[in-house]
């Protein structure tokens, strides 16, 4: 987790509150990644984005920086 410590520290000193994220759903080692440092998926928010020809499902994760 020292990557989002440092990411967390760096955030908080520009004032940032809150942090949203989009992760694909089928990530699963950057889904579990971002749930252990504390981000909760927004179900609501699961959509699908075209990336060239290929298709992503996606979902927003947040969480507050402090």
């Amino acid at each position: 987790m020292a990557l989002w410590d440092a990411a967390r520290e760096g955030l908080g000193e520009e004032g940032c509150t809150t942090v949203t994220i989009w992760v694909p759903i089928r990530n699963d080692r950057a889904m579990r990644f971002h749930e252990l440092a504390g981000f909760k998926r927004e179900m609501k928010t699961a959509k699908t984005t075209a990336l060239g020809t290929v298709r992503v499902e996606e979902i927003r994760l947040k969480r507050d920086v402090s």
